[in-house]
């Protein structure tokens, strides 16, 4: 009976298996669910090689989000972190309109693709978000 049970997956899907490791180790062994999704860049690449003005597209699972109000008009607009399996960036910039586009969409666990590009600070500027899952 014992067999049985070892040989049984008691882990039913690997979107489970990572939830699961983050919650009970802090972090992720299996990866991140951010990688079942092809896109061109990953987050090490633009620690690595981004450059000013360089065009990005990430997919990252949100780790954390703060949102703020511009200092002009009073605007909401959010700063993103977020990962995949190579790096964690905690420098995403969502402006107001992106913003009030995606507001619901921002939230903590969620899968994120950004297509984006480098400011001179070294932020990604997001200028489209999508949710992933």
């Amino acid at each position: 009976m014992l067999n049985q049970y070892d040989a049984e997956d008691v882990i039913d899907s690997l979107d489970k298996k990572i939830s699961w490791e983050k919650e009970l180790l802090g972090l992720s062994i299996s990866g991140s669910r951010a990688d079942r999704f092809r896109v061109r860049d990953k987050c090490s690449d633009i620690i690595r090689n981004g450059y000013n003005g360089m065009f990005v597209e990430l997919a990252i699972e949100v780790d954390d989000f703060r949102e703020i109000l511009t200092k002009k008009k009073r605007e909401p607009m959010a700063f993103i972190t977020g990962s995949d399996s190579s790096f964690q960036l905690d420098n995403i910039v969502v402006f107001p309109h992106v913003y009030s586009q995606c507001i619901n969409v921002i939230v903590p666990g969620a899968v994120l693709k950004i297509n984006g590009m480098i400011d001179e600070r070294g932020s990604v500027q997001a200028k489209e978000l999508t949710r992933l899952l």
